[in-house]
């Protein structure tokens, strides 16, 4: 999608860029384009880094109002965000409370994103994601990133959301998340 912005608005702004010149010399008016279409691409990529980067990235640990899976209601939930999509992204809350004798959950570190409480916190991996809309994350950062352990583990037992890649991504076709 991005790229097809960036190619229309870099043809756009050559064309512009021609008629704004109008010289006889090819040689300048070729470079004048170049010129002004890099510069294009390269204020476009910066823009839609910055506007990224305010959205939750898969593997980052945020906290957010995250819906009860029972009722219409939402708490502020320490979470970890498998996906993104447009409006929203898809997350697995944590919890201190002990979930040691259930299946669907692990328990998940503290190193990296707890530095305070001192509890153990347990992340529901057997269960469908969650979707957060983006307005819904109390904070601006991240806590921290997911520990690898648990990303792993993430990745091989997490249930599959409908209409993602994560199929592709299980079969070996690649991670949503550097190691």
């Amino acid at each position: 999608m991005h790229t097809m912005i960036l190619l229309g608005l870099c043809t756009a702004v050559a064309l512009w860029m021609r008629d704004v010149v109008e010289t006889d010399n090819y040689t300048l008016e070729a470079g004048l384009e170049s010129l002004a279409a890099g510069l294009t691409a390269v204020l476009f990529r910066r823009g839609v880094r910055t506007w990224e980067r305010k959205r939750p990235l898969p593997g980052e640990i945020w906290l957010a109002r995250v819906p009860f899976r029972d009722r219409d209601e939402a708490a502020p939930h320490y979470c970890v965000v498998v996906g993104r999509r447009f409006g929203h992204a898809d997350v697995l809350q944590i919890t201190s409370q002990n979930k040691d004798t259930r299946d669907d959950f692990v328990r998940i570190p503290n190193v990296g994103w707890d530095t305070v409480s001192g509890k153990d916190h347990w992340l529901e991996i057997g269960l469908t994601p969650r979707r957060v809309p983006y307005v819904d994350f109390l904070k601006s950062r991240p806590q921290g990133a997911c520990p690898r352990t648990t990303w792993r583990q993430i990745r091989d037992r997490r249930p599959e959301v409908p209409g993602s890649r994560a199929a592709g991504q299980r079969a070996g076709q690649g991670s949503s998340r550097p190691e």
